[in-house]
């Protein structure tokens, strides 16, 4: 799974929070999660990059420029992107119930309380509070 999003998004960071709470079962099914930040400061992403449990997290501040985000025709963040294991696009979401993955958890919905650094400071959108980054 590729998560492509930027730090300052309060959409993106309601992904990150759903993701850090079901990121030990996502792993456990063999999910590997990918982060792909676009943020223009790295500090910015550093900081909050060591928060988040997955071990990869990339940071590319040209954003919709980047390579990355252009081969995976990124349009607006947060954007999920599921990859087969042959990798071949499987598809891309706005956030994590619409992979549909968690949708074979039942036990585990609602999504849980993260344990994801600062994943809590924005709430919950209804919108997802897209971004588009020219």
């Amino acid at each position: 799974m590729l998560l492509f999003y930027e730090t300052d998004c309060p959409g993106c960071e309601s992904v990150l929070r759903d993701l850090c709470g079901f990121y030990a079962t996502l792993k456990g099914i063999g999910i590997r999660v990918v982060s792909i930040a676009s943020d223009e400061d790295e500090h910015t992403f550093s900081s909050r990059a060591a928060s988040l449990p997955w071990a990869t997290k990339l940071h590319d501040s040209r954003g919709f420029r980047s390579p990355d985000f252009e081969v995976y025709g990124v349009a607006f963040i947060p954007t999920l992107v599921l990859v087969n294991p042959d990798g071949r696009v499987a598809g891309s979401y706005c956030t994590l119930e619409e992979t549909g993955l968690i949708r074979s958890l039942p036990a585990l919905s609602p999504l849980p309380a993260s344990g994801c650094g600062e994943a809590g400071r924005y709430p919950k959108t209804q919108n997802h509070g897209h971004s588009f980054i020219p």
